[in-house]
């Protein structure tokens, strides 16, 4: 029997009389879509998600509702806060962290937890590796964190944990430090599968439908395509997980995937690899999605979700940025979502709603008004909710695209990747619509469209 699900027509948000364009010009349409187009994340959910460093109406709770946003994150679970003492555990202590996540739930919002920060009786550092006998009673902890945060579906287990506690100084380091560059091998990953082997049972046992995401990693740069002077043995982590058993022992493998600002409209690269950048493969997500996909493939581990938990634009530490640098950086947000859409992730989360301090990274100022960023996220999130990734769009030479179906209409994603200005036909014939990345509706002439470094949406 064929089932089918139908839904109203994508609906902008009141925030900007651009947005208010965009859900009078988008909306309205009644559609019916197979459910098999939708079974991999029923029921519907987008990849659009932020991080927030409180889940609060002061730090801009509304503004992300409003947004069309489906997932917070916040890595704000520390064992160590809870159970200081073995076996005395206080959730009195996170009382404030479970008020958050009612809150996001309040908003229709789905929370991936962190937990992170192991108590010095468990561990010599708080960032890292978890002493064997002890790896029982982080069980029993994550079994009744489960019990206590009912509504949370998602935990990701560390901050990037890949990262050398040689190199991190502080043991109560917000990164994780499980690598170890002694290990040629495995970089230390066998010591987080272990960690998996003892959490992954607890936390089905508690909620069958809890997900265990392991991650987050920072996945420093490409061993394939090294940037110059760099070493990339650090990226042996994932594999050394996968080589000790721990693929049995995760649903989801997250990373983090920012790119740096270049100082031009529309430029910018990756400190991943030498030839991850703007004019070359995009947004770095569309790299570390294929190399994480590709040693999950080496080990025979299939049927995973991937994550991208940590996304951004950044610029130099407390570097100025000028209405170029905010308008690049609305650009990137149409381009990260779309590249993270077509790579098949479950989840791109922005980092973060009031910025990464000195890196301008912000979707809202500090009186939480709306950025050039903001609304971009806007728009994309309007436009591509429930969109099913069709294929690349090639045969236009300097221009990316790809080609999306949301059921009641296709939808193209286009920007040139040289800086120059391309004047295209399009085969299917005249647009329906078109929007560029802030949302703005553009005149449809004929079937040749211009495209510069600016997004545009184009529907069918």
């Amino acid at each position: 029997m064929v089932a089918f699900i139908s839904f109203a027509g994508i609906r902008g948000q009141e925030v900007g009389r651009s947005d208010e364009k965009v859900a009078q010009a988008a909306s309205a349409a009644s559609a019916t879509i197979y459910l098999p187009l939708v079974t991999r994340n029923f029921p519907l959910q987008t990849i659009f998600g932020v991080e927030m460093s409180s889940i609060s109406a002061s730090q801009g709770l509304e503004r992300v509702a409003q947004a069309g946003t489906t997932w917070v994150r916040r890595a704000a679970l520390e064992w160590k806060a809870v159970e200081a003492i073995q076996g005395v555990r206080d959730w009195g202590a996170v009382a404030g962290l479970k008020q958050e996540v009612q809150r996001a739930g309040a908003n229709n919002l789905q929370v991936i937890l962190v937990v992170r920060g192991a108590p010095s009786w468990a561990a010599p550092r708080a960032c890292g590796p978890i002493e064997a006998d002890k790896l029982a009673a982080l069980a029993d902890f994550m079994r009744e964190a489960v019990g206590q945060f009912p509504t949370v579906r998602y935990w990701e287990l560390w901050n990037e944990p890949d990262i050398d506690y040689a190199l991190l100084s502080d043991p109560n380091s917000l990164w994780g430090c499980w690598g170890d560059g002694g290990d040629a091998a495995g970089y230390g990953g066998s010591g987080y599968a272990a960690m998996l082997q003892a959490v992954y049972p607890a936390v089905k046992a508690a909620n069958p439908q809890a997900q265990v995401v392991a991650g987050a990693l920072l996945l420093d740069c490409d061993p394939a395509d090294p940037p110059p002077g760099k070493d990339c043995t650090p990226a042996k982590f994932l594999a050394g997980v996968l080589q000790a058993g721990g693929g049995a022992y995760l649903d989801g493998v997250s990373f983090h995937a920012y790119d740096y600002y270049w100082g031009q409209l529309g430029e910018y690269g990756s400190a991943f690899s030498a030839g991850s950048r703007w004019d070359t493969t995009g947004p770095v997500t569309v790299a570390k999605a294929r190399f994480v996909k590709g040693v999950l493939a080496q080990y025979g581990v299939s049927g995973k979700f991937l994550m991208n938990t940590e996304a951004a634009l950044l610029t130099g530490d407390n570097a100025a940025c000028d209405s170029v640098c905010e308008m690049t950086k609305a650009f990137y947000v149409a381009q990260a979502y779309t590249s993270a859409l077509a790579e098949g992730l479950w989840a791109n989360i922005w980092f973060s709603v009031l910025g990464w301090p000195g890196r301008n990274t912000a979707l809202l100022d500090s009186s939480l008004n709306p950025l050039p960023a903001y609304t971009a996220y806007q728009t994309a999130a309007a436009i591509l909710r429930n969109a099913v990734f069709q294929s690349e769009i090639a045969g236009y030479h300097g221009i990316r695209g790809y080609k999306f179906n949301r059921g009641d209409r296709n939808i193209w994603v286009l920007w040139s990747s040289d800086a120059v200005l391309h004047t295209v036909s399009l085969t299917p014939g005249t647009p329906h619509a078109l929007f560029d990345a802030l949302g703005t509706p553009q005149s449809v002439t004929g079937s040749t469209l211009d495209v510069t470094q600016k997004p545009l949406y184009v529907e069918w």
